[in-house]
C-alpha cells in the first residue's frame, strides 16, 4: 500500500477506532483483564528495519529480565530480513503482516489476531511511535500489557488511553535509549506514571556481529569477478548505496554520487560497488553509464540479504543515505559514512564505532520526526546537499588509510 494512504487510514479510521476503545476501555468491560505475569511478550516493529537493529540492546534487556518468557517479532512482510539477521528470535516465532494491498493487509491482520489470541501473548511492546493500528491491533488480540510511546502533553497524536504502558518519548536521546525506557516501565508499580525517572544507563552498544565463512567471501569475490574480470584482492571496495527507499528526502543528490564515484576511482586500486534493492535500478544505471567503466560493478537487486552481509564483511567502505542498509552494515566490520540531514544522528545513528555520520545542522533539520509521521512538505532537501563532495571524499581517504 502506498504511505501517504497508509497514514490517512491510520490519522481518520486508527482516531476514530481508538476513541471507541477508549471508552470501552473506561467501562472496564470488553477489553478490561487482571494483570498476569509475562510469559509471551510481542514486539512489533512493522515499517523500520534500521529501527530493529537499533532495538537490539532492548531485546537482550529483555531477554535478561525475563529469561523464561516466550519472545516473538511482528514486522511487514518486505522487511523479514532485518529480525532474520540478527539470530535472536526463533524462525517459528517471527511473524510477517502483508500489506502489498489493502486486502491483504486486512485478511493477514485477522489470521494474526486469532494465533495471537490462541497462543496468549500477554505482553506487546510497540517500537513505532505513535501508530494508532498497533494499539488497536494489540487491543484486538486481547494482549493484557500493552507498553508504548506516548506524546504526553502535546497536542495530537491521539491514541486513547489503549496503552497500559505509556511511555514519554524522548527526542534528545537515542532510539536505543528510547527502546529500552520502554523495557524499563514493566518494572514500574505505580501506574499513574510511567516517567522512566532513572539515569540514561550506559547500555552497551551490542549488536551481534555477521559472520562470514571463507568459502561465503570466495562466492562474493567471483560475483565480482563476474562483471569485473580482472578483479582481485589488491582492489579496495567502496560500496555506494545511492536511493533513500521511502523517504526520498534523505537522498545525496545523484550528481555528487558521480562526482565522488569519479574522484575515488582516480586512485588506484578502487573498485566502485553500487548496492540497493530493485528500485535503486535507475539511479545506478545513470552512474554505471556515466563513469563507464569494469572498475564501477552495478550490483543493486543482485544479492540477497546474506550475500549483502557478507559483502559488507568483504568491502572496505560504505557510503550510504540514511537507512537500512546503514545500520546492517554496523553488524559487520565494514566502516560507514552515513549522510543526516532531514533526520538527526542524535537519533538514529547506527550502533557501530566505524559509523561517520555527516550531518549539516540547519535551523530547520530535522523536519522527519515520530511526531509528524515522518512527513515533510520539504521539496528541497538543502541540509542533504549542503554535505560537500570534497568533505565526503577527504573523509574516505583517511578511513581507507587508517584500515589499509
Amino acid at each position: 500500500m502506498n504511505i501517504e494512504f497508509m497514514r490517512f487510514i491510520d490519522r481518520c479510521v486508527g482516531s476514530l477506532v481508538c476513541f471507541i476503545f477508549s471508552f470501552i476501555n473506561s467501562l472496564h468491560s470488553l477489553f478490561s483483564k487482571k494483570q498476569i505475569s509475562i510469559k509471551k511478550i510481542l514486539f512489533i516493529e512493522l515499517s523500520e528495519m534500521g529501527s530493529t537493529i537499533l532495538g537490539f540492546p532492548m531485546f537482550m534487556e529483555v531477554k535478561s529480565g525475563y529469561p523464561d518468557a516466550d519472545l516473538h517479532f511482528l514486522t511487514f512482510h518486505k522487511n523479514r530480513c532485518a529480525v532474520d539477521i540478527l539470530s535472536f528470535f526463533r524462525t517459528e516465532n517471527i511473524w510477517t503482516l502483508n500489506n502489498d494491498t489493502l486486502c491483504s493487509f486486512l485478511l493477514n491482520t485477522i489470521k494474526l489476531v486469532k494465533i495471537y489470541r490462541k497462543i496468549g501473548v500477554d505482553t506487546v511492546i510497540i517500537m513505532e511511535p505513535f501508530s494508532r493500528f498497533t494499539v488497536i491491533f494489540s487491543k484486538l488480540c486481547g494482549i493484557n500489557r500493552i507498553v508504548g510511546f506516548t506524546a504526553h502533553n502535546m497536542e495530537g497524536l491521539y491514541m486513547g488511553n489503549l496503552l497500559t504502558h505509556p511511555v514519554p518519548f524522548n527526542s534528545s536521546i537515542h532510539m536505543k535509549d528510547n527502546y529500552i525506557a520502554l523495557f524499563r516501565s514493566l518494572s514500574i508499580t505505580d501506574i499513574s506514571s510511567f516517567y522512566i525517572k532513572q539515569p540514561v544507563s550506559n547500555v552497551d552498544n551490542f549488536i551481534p556481529l555477521w559472520k562470514t565463512s571463507k568459502d561465503s567471501l570466495d562466492s562474493i569475490r567471483q560475483k565480482l569477478k563476474k562483471y569485473h574480470h580482472t578483479f582481485n584482492n589488491n582492489y579496495k571496495i567502496i560500496l555506494l548505496k545511492v536511493g533513500g527507499g521511502l523517504l526520498p528526502t534523505r537522498k545525496w543528490p545523484l550528481d555528487n554520487f558521480i562526482a565522488l564515484a569519479k574522484k575515488m576511482l582516480s586512485s588506484e586500486n578502487i573498485c566502485i560497488c553500487i548496492v540497493g534493492l530493485e528500485e535503486d535500478e535507475h539511479d545506478a544505471k545513470i552512474i554505471k553509464e556515466i563513469l563507464n567503466t569494469s572498475l564501477c560493478i552495478n550490483l543493486t537487486g543482485k544479492t540477497s540479504i546474506n550475500e549483502l552481509m557478507d559483502l559488507f564483511n568483504l568491502a572496505d567502505l560504505l557510503i550510504t543515505n540514511d537507512g537500512g542498509p546503514a545500520h546492517f552494515a554496523s553488524m559487520t566490520t565494514i566502516p560507514s559514512i552515513v549522510f543526516f540531514g532531514p533526520e538527526t544522528p542524535a537519533l538514529f545513528k547506527p550502533l557501530s564505532k566505524n559509523c561517520y555520520p555527516l550531518y549539516s545542522k540547519f535551523y530547520c533539520s530535522p523536519c522527519l520526526s515520530v511526531f509528524n509521521k515522518r512527513k515533510t512538505d520539504c521539496m528541497d532537501n538543502v541540509c542533504i546537499k549542503n554535505i560537500q563532495v570534497e568533505t565526503v571524499f577527504e573523509l574516505a581517504l583517511d578511513i581507507l588509510s587508517k584500515n589499509s
